[in-house]
């Protein structure tokens, strides 16, 4: 619907992604998360398969990557090597659905699966928000938002699904972004109660 949509939404979901690296890397020595595991998991898992698809595109690679620096800080987070292990077989059956799905003949499974998994996404960062670090995560919430927003308004008018599951994405990410600037203003009262 919109050309220039597509683009917008690769730019705010690679500043996503940055935002999460660099703050998983400033504060490492903090145990939090920046991205949930099962969303985390499924990102990778739909990366890989779309990297097959495309034959390697660029844009493809370049997110794949990303995600693997988020993957493997999600791996190191974990407490023992069974969670570890589980969490990467998990991941690898995530891969070979999807596979599956992307080659189903009736839809359109990449598109449908990324809509999907934005709503798992958008959900998860909700029902985990209190576990989710505080660093950078107003501004992983606004970035976010912004990437599946730009997703919706350039595929909205594929079909029915994408319009429906993008208008509960946006609802849901407008919620969380709230969360997130709720959260904030109660740790800034706190600071300055200390003061």
């Amino acid at each position: 619907m919109f050309r220039w949509a597509n683009e917008l939404c690769v730019f705010f979901w690679i500043e996503t992604y940055v935002i999460i690296i660099v703050n998983q890397f400033k504060y490492q020595t903090e145990k939090v998360i920046y991205m949930p595991l099962v969303p985390c998991s499924m990102n990778i898992a739909w990366e890989l398969n779309a990297i097959i698809v495309s034959k390697g595109a660029w844009g493809h690679v370049g997110w794949f990557v990303l995600d693997v620096f988020i993957f493997a800080y999600n791996v190191r987070f974990l407490d023992t090597l069974i969670q570890r292990f589980v969490y990467c077989i998990s991941t690898i059956t995530i891969f070979f659905f999807l596979w599956w799905f992307f080659r189903v003949q009736m839809i359109d499974g990449m598109l449908i699966s990324v809509f999907g998994i934005d709503l798992i996404m958008a959900l998860v960062f909700i029902i985990q928000s209190k576990v989710i670090s505080s660093h950078g995560k107003t501004c992983i919430a606004l970035t976010k938002l912004l990437g599946d927003l730009f997703a919706f308004l350039g595929d909205m008018n594929k079909n029915v699904f994408v319009l429906l599951i993008g208008i509960v994405v946006l609802l849901s990410n407008l919620y969380y972004l709230c969360q997130c600037f709720e959260e904030k203003t109660e740790l800034q009262k706190k600071r300055n109660r200390t003061y």
